[in-house]
């Protein structure tokens, strides 16, 4: 009876994630829509741009080098990111139900719109994690998505605070947290283009 009811809950939970990703992925009318779309297609044609943080800029650019449309690309984009959020909802609460039907009510219509920030926080909700449990493993993952959060958008940065749960080891985290912060700084400054080309030759 348990398996069952936990089954019924479960299937009631994926079809809710399931009509919210439909409003996300098929809204047309919203405020930002039509600039994302714009700067797509003029990622289509032009490469890479500098108007986006990078993370974002090389998924467009993925996306069109695979031929997808626009509204394709959001699909995707949207299902990724509602996924790492109910993943998490999921595993976090006892009342997942309640709890996506309250983020559909708030903020979910903000994230429809607001692309790269709703992306950026659905990593750092996922990435939270790790940090049930002090160990240098779960810093240096949370860190790393941090990082990757970061890349679609700059915003993020603020969420390595969340490390201060840590701060009976503050001195070694520090460490760590600087020592990430200046390799990923040095990949940014200097990588870009190489990655992109990578893309490109897989893609082509």
């Amino acid at each position: 009876m348990v398996i069952k009811k936990e089954n019924i809950r479960l299937s009631f939970y994926i079809l809710i994630v399931i009509f919210i990703w439909m409003i996300f992925a098929f809204s047309t009318d919203n405020a930002d829509y039509a600039i994302y779309k714009n700067w797509y297609d003029i990622t289509a044609v032009s490469g890479l741009t500098n108007r986006f943080e990078i993370g974002y800029s090389l998924l467009m650019v993925l996306g069109t080098k695979l031929g997808f449309s626009y509204q394709e690309f959001l699909m995707i984009f949207s299902a990724v990111g509602l996924f790492l959020i109910a993943y998490s909802i999921y595993d976090y609460c006892d009342s997942p139900c309640f709890a996506i039907i309250l983020y559909f009510i708030y903020p979910f219509f903000f994230d429809v719109v607001q692309i790269r920030n709703f992306m950026a926080e659905a990593i750092i909700f996922f990435s939270i994690r790790f940090l049930k449990n002090y160990s240098i493993k779960n810093i240096l993952a949370y860190i790393s998505l941090c990082l990757l959060s970061m890349s679609f958008h700059t915003a993020s940065i603020f969420y390595f605070l969340f490390i201060l749960v840590y701060l009976k080891d503050y001195q070694k985290v520090v460490k760590i947290v600087i020592l990430f912060i200046i390799g990923w700084m040095i990949c940014y400054a200097l990588l870009p283009n190489q990655i992109i080309n990578w893309i490109i030759k897989f893609t082509s």
